[in-house]
């Protein structure tokens, strides 16, 4: 709906209906039909090349996981906020954008302690599940984008999130942070370059995606990996309209780290070391 020049209303939502069945044992069944999910929003033109937004919408996402009765926990609910600027610059070679959000949920899984390890017949490993208390997840985030001198483009990125504990049962999660193992910062910058003249066919490029530290507690014990840094490069070569050859390098440096750990260290991936990949694309 526009309501003035500068504004635009968006209205809407979403109806859900989920089953779950357990056949062995009927009195498990779960059933949801005809959930309505709202969605707002509003998008305010400040200038010809500069608009600002608001949204808002509710969350219901049901969980296919079990507590120790073997029966279904309910939907996760919640509320999602966000709003931000977005912007146009030079003639359309760069953009830019900002923005800042607040998810809160109610009754997302985690595991309860207090159920036998492994939950069994449910879970082959791990306890089984509760409902936890209200969670918040909160941060922004700054993008830009575009072409700085002609052949030359940038891309950056940067979040910040913090998540915490609001409500629990379990009085020691209250302030936490909900998932420790996901860091506060992430940047990611790249770019490319692309010669004029009898080298115009070829395409150089490097950025590094980095991130802050990260700690995962359980069984009494805590473990930390320190803030890391991947470095990626691509050479590319368009030989006409219809073949192009491009090579790209990932994790130039081998930096070795971990992609999901944890305190035992039973659960520890590694995260991708040094890799190449060759592809040549045509378009006939």
């Amino acid at each position: 709906m526009s309501i003035t020049d500068p504004l635009t209303i968006m209205v809407g939502g979403r109806l859900s209906w989920w089953e779950y069945e357990a056949v062995k044992t009927p009195a498990n069944n779960y059933k949801i039909n005809r959930e309505a999910t709202p969605f707002a929003s509003a998008v305010y033109d400040f200038t010809k090349n500069v608009n600002g937004y608001f949204s808002y919408t509710e969350i219901f996402t049901p969980q296919n996981v079990k507590d120790a009765n073997g029966n279904i926990l309910d939907p996760i609910r919640g509320e999602d906020y966000e709003a931000g600027v977005k912007g146009e610059f030079f003639g359309g070679r760069l953009t830019a954008s900002g923005s800042v959000f607040r998810i809160n949920n109610v009754g997302r899984a985690i595991e309860d302690a207090a159920s036998p390890d492994p939950c069994l017949p449910y879970y082959t490993t791990g306890h089984c599940r509760i409902a936890g208390g209200k969670t918040r997840s909160e941060g922004f985030e700054l993008e830009v984008a575009g072409e700085l001198l002609p052949g030359w483009q940038v891309m950056g990125g940067y979040t910040n999130t913090r998540t915490e504990y609001l409500v629990d049962t379990n009085a020691g999660n209250v302030g936490q942070p909900l998932r420790s193992i996901d860091p506060r910062h992430q940047l990611r910058v790249f770019t490319t370059y692309r010669p004029q003249g009898a080298l115009q066919g070829l395409t150089v490029g490097g950025g590094a995606q980095l991130q802050s530290d990260a700690y995962a507690t359980g069984s009494g014990l805590t473990t930390r990996q320190g803030g890391y840094t991947v470095y990626n490069a691509m050479l590319g070569y368009k030989f006409n309209e219809r073949y192009a050859l491009q090579v790209n390098v990932n994790n130039v440096f081998d930096k070795t780290y971990y992609k999901k750990f944890a305190p035992t260290g039973i659960n520890n991936y590694y995260g991708d070391p040094r890799n190449v990949m060759v592809s040549l694309r045509a378009t006939l």
